[in-house]
């Protein structure tokens, strides 16, 4: 059943449980991890500044320089983590979407004698099974309208 309504659907909501959903590539633990590693590494850095600051003794700046390495490491790994989960996050995706069954092509036979389709809008000319354009609907290209339309050919299926 399909609901109607004027205003825009909001995405579901997930429990509570740290789980991933499908759509976000951190889990809200991993958000929690990443923000605080920047807010301890931020806080090190500053205080660090400021007491390097008050003290002209070189061996205590050593020291602060010392905190403010390690704020920096931790503010750094933070964020690092953040990037690589999203980065592990979007491979999955992507070898998920690689797998995954191609929708069927619907061909007419118009389409098949003229060797070429296009989309609506786009500035590509394909090959009625090229993968970029299965499932959406396109409209036979002539190879003159081509030409004319200054269009080019797609890479992956004019290859």
């Amino acid at each position: 059943m399909t609901v109607t309504t004027d205003r825009p659907v909001s995405p579901p909501r997930t429990p509570r449980t740290g789980r991933r959903r499908q759509d976000e590539p951190w889990t809200p633990a991993q958000l929690r991890i990443a923000v605080l590693g920047a807010v301890i590494g931020t806080v090190l850095l500053v205080v660090s500044w400021v007491a390097a600051g008050r003290t002209a003794d070189v061996d205590n700046q050593l020291t602060w320089l010392s905190v403010a390495i390690v704020g920096f490491l931790i503010f750094a790994s933070g964020g690092g983590a953040l990037l690589l989960h999203g980065h592990r996050a979007v491979l999955h995706r992507w070898v998920v979407f690689l797998e995954s069954e191609p929708a069927p092509v619907r061909v007419t036979e118009r389409q098949a004698d003229t060797g070429w389709v296009r989309v609506d809008g786009t500035r590509r000319a394909h090959r009625p099974d090229c993968q970029l354009v299965r499932g959406k609907r396109v409209a036979p290209t002539a190879d003159a309208e081509i030409e004319e339309r200054n269009l080019l050919r797609c890479e992956v299926c004019a290859g």
